[in-house]
Parts: structure tokens; C-alpha cells; sequence
């Protein structure tokens, strides 16, 4: 058998007055952030899925997650 994958995509607006602050000093920052918030929302989810935390920003960034996933299944 294959594997599960579970998914949950974000595009956060990298201009963003929330955002703005973190991605003037970190390219990503706020994929980041929703990825990290995503896995913590999914974090009770069974060990028989992958769960993927799917972020990227409106002008480019992926998060290091959804990166990982396209280098290992692309």
C-alpha cells in the first residue's frame, strides 16, 4: 500500500501589514509561520498519514515543508 497523504495549503500575503515586519528581514517568514501553526493544528492526527504543512507567500516563498514534499514525491 501506498502512503496517506494529508495536506493543508496556505498562501499568506507577504505584504501584509501582519506579515510585513518578518518578511522584510526573512524571505518566507510568513509560510513559515502558517506551516508551523498548521502542524500544531494536525499534530493529534494518526501515524498511519503524512501530514504536510503546505505553505507559500503571494510573491514567491515556499516553506520548507512544501518544498521537502515536491524535492521527495515531485
Amino acid at each position: 500500500m501506498g502512503w496517506v497523504l494529508v495536506s493543508d495549503a496556505t498562501c499568506s500575503d507577504t505584504l501584509a501589514p501582519s506579515h510585513l515586519h518578518e518578511t522584510n528581514n526573512r524571505a518566507g517568514a510568513a509560510c513559515e509561520a502558517a506551516e508551523k501553526a498548521k502542524a500544531n493544528r494536525y499534530r493529534g492526527l494518526g501515524s498511519e498519514y503524512e501530514f504536510v504543512p503546505f505553505g507559500v507567500e503571494t510573491l514567491g516563498p515556499w516553506g520548507s515543508s512544501a518544498r521537502r514534499l515536491f524535492k521527495q514525491k515531485g
